[in-house]
């Protein structure tokens, strides 16, 4: 979501725009049109712009556009990675037959670095079709006005945590893999002699 709004504010500088999300009705915000994110609102939209983007463009989308309309294909998560490592494979083989459909109908593809590039050009390469779509880095993004100084979201989330506290953030998702319960094992540690720093977990499972 971090992404594709600012991605939606970058190009809403110069472009007209419309934002389809999981919302429950129209509205407006900093100057960006949402819609809520329904099969008869994206096929309607698709028809609509001059270009249609998301991470998995869904195949009704894709058919939808045609030649008239740009498909960008955003895959920026290797969310396939994610499930494999936690023992996912069956929700892991989906992403990548969603991931392939991209590479075969988008008419471009999006990455967040080069090591994923080349792994996308990688699997374009096995696949057969006429023509392939350039595959290009965007970096992930951040707003490009820092916060204000007085901006304290997790305090404010968190009453535990006082002014004066040391915060340890962990940014992502709980998988098993990527071992969540050594962090935790080491804040119940580390709280015994400093228990002014508190450890953040800013993801579910």
């Amino acid at each position: 979501a971090i992404r594709g709004v600012e991605l939606a504010r970058a190009l809403a500088e110069r472009y007209e725009l419309t934002v389809a999300a999981s919302v429950p009705a129209p509205y407006s915000d900093s100057g960006l049109r949402v819609v809520p994110w329904t099969r008869r609102r994206v096929l309607c939209e698709a028809r609509r712009q001059a270009v249609i983007a998301a991470p998995w463009l869904p195949p009704y989308a894709l058919l939808a556009a045609g030649s008239r309309t740009v498909a960008v294909a955003d895959l920026y998560d290797p969310a396939e990675l994610e499930l494999e490592g936690h023992g996912a494979q069956g929700m892991a083989a989906t992403v990548r037959a969603l991931t392939r459909l991209q590479l075969a109908y988008a008419d471009l593809v999006l990455c967040a670095g080069e090591p994923q590039r080349e792994r996308l050009a990688d699997e374009l390469a096995r696949l057969p079709r006429r023509r392939s779509p350039p595959i290009v880095v965007v970096p992930f993004g951040l707003p490009q006005e820092p916060p204000p100084a007085s901006s304290r979201p997790i305090r404010a989330r968190f009453p535990a945590i006082a002014n004066e506290d040391k915060v340890v953030l962990w940014w992502g998702s709980l998988w098993s893999w990527l071992d969540p319960d050594s962090a935790i094992h080491a804040a119940a540690r580390w709280s015994r002699t400093r228990p002014d720093v508190k450890l953040v977990l800013s993801a579910g499972t």
